[in-house]
């Protein structure tokens, strides 16, 4: 398979998952979508289920909520092509730049990020949201020196090779598994390129913020810390 493989986790997206299906038709590069589904209860399988047979197309259909990273982890594990881009089905994420994340791992990158943080890319999040990312990022460039070189560590958007996600072991509960990627492995060959995160065009958003993101991110966090290349095999 020559193009992408899309992997991406739901819950109750409803409202946003059939203009997430259909923005992937205009990206050449898009050839498999695989959607893990942690036992939505809206309209979320009935929309996804009127695509089969538009273009190639994997379910995995799970009843309970497991956490993004494992997931994405058991999206990429189904995954088709040599590389897989991971992304929210949200509309927050911007499809069109799947064709550069793909022009630029081809180059010989491991990984290829879609960065808030480099020149020309931005957040519409509130400015409190801003400054908590930022915080995040500092703290992951604190205690996992492998992240020192990455600007948007946070990212939730990116194209690997198959193996750098399909390869990790499991982790349930989590939610940051580009952070979960660097602290398991060393030597990735990586680069940023930049992208404008947009706002949620409906639905809810399912992050945690305050005071409850705080403790839950250091927690995982402190998980990574413990991490010593966490890799099947």
């Amino acid at each position: 398979m020559d193009g992408v493989t899309v992997v991406t986790a739901v819950l109750n997206e409803g409202e946003n998952i059939g203009n997430f299906m259909r923005s992937l038709d205009s990206v050449g590069d898009v050839q498999e979508l695989v959607i893990v589904d942690d036992g939505s209860t809206d309209s979320t399988l009935e929309t996804i289920n009127s695509f089969k047979g538009h273009y190639s197309l994997k379910l995995i259909r799970r009843d309970r909520k497991m956490g993004t990273v494992s997931a994405q982890i058991a999206g990429a594990r189904q995954a088709s092509s040599e590389f897989v881009v991971v992304m929210d089905a949200d509309m927050q994420h911007d499809p069109s730049i799947i064709k550069i994340l793909d022009e630029e791992i081809r180059k010989g990158y491991d990984i290829v990020i879609a960065s808030r943080m480099v020149d020309g890319g931005a957040s519409n999040r509130p400015p409190v949201r801003g400054i908590i990312s930022r915080g995040a990022n500092f703290l992951a460039h604190l205690f996992i020196p492998q992240t020192r070189g990455v600007r948007d560590i946070m990212s939730g958007y990116f194209i690997a090779r198959r193996e750098i996600v399909a390869d990790l072991k499991d982790l349930r509960d989590s939610y940051k598994i580009l952070l979960y990627i660097f602290a398991s492995r060393r030597g990735l060959r990586y680069t940023e390129i930049p992208y404008k995160f947009k706002p949620r065009s409906g639905g809810e958003s399912k992050v945690v913020s305050g005071l409850d993101f705080l403790l839950r991110y250091l927690a995982e966090l402190m998980h990574y810390v413990r991490v010593e290349f966490n890799v099947e095999g």
